[in-house]
């Protein structure tokens, strides 16, 4: 595998299944070494949602931003009933594994987020209920 920039490429393309016959597109926003070592991220974007990736090592954040609400991946599979279900993130010695499990999930539980039905409204309500519920914690 290459750089960042290189396994962010290559994992997009296996988003890009999804993600551009729903309508995104992708865009690189920053990329570059530091203390951490090599990096790379961007966002999938239509109209006034977003899902920005950060990639170090192994696909990192994902978040999920609509107009200026967001959430996390963890928070979607949640609010989707789907956190059992979830892939991601994942454990593995392949970076593009990550690319994978997180396809997996947008097409078993993002239909919402995808497709335009989830509203800006709607994510805010949904951020908020998620702030009041317990979580479960390691021991």
């Amino acid at each position: 595998m290459g750089n960042a920039t290189d396994t962010l490429r290559d994992g997009n393309l296996i988003l890009e299944a999804t993600l551009g016959p729903a309508g995104y597109r992708f865009e690189p926003s920053a990329a570059g070494n530091s203390s951490g070592g090599d990096f790379a991220s961007g966002r999938w974007i239509r109209a006034d949602r977003a899902i920005e990736i950060h990639f170090r090592h192994s696909l990192g954040l994902v978040r999920y931003w609509i107009g200026l609400t967001s959430m996390s991946h963890r928070d979607l599979a949640e609010a989707c009933d789907a956190s059992g279900q979830a892939s991601y993130p994942s454990y593995s010695t392949d970076p593009l594994d990550g690319f994978r499990h997180l396809r997996h999930d947008l097409e078993g539980f993002g239909g919402p987020f995808l497709s335009g039905a989830m509203t800006e409204e709607e994510m805010i309500r949904l951020v908020s209920d998620l702030k009041r519920r317990p979580r479960r914690r390691l021991p």
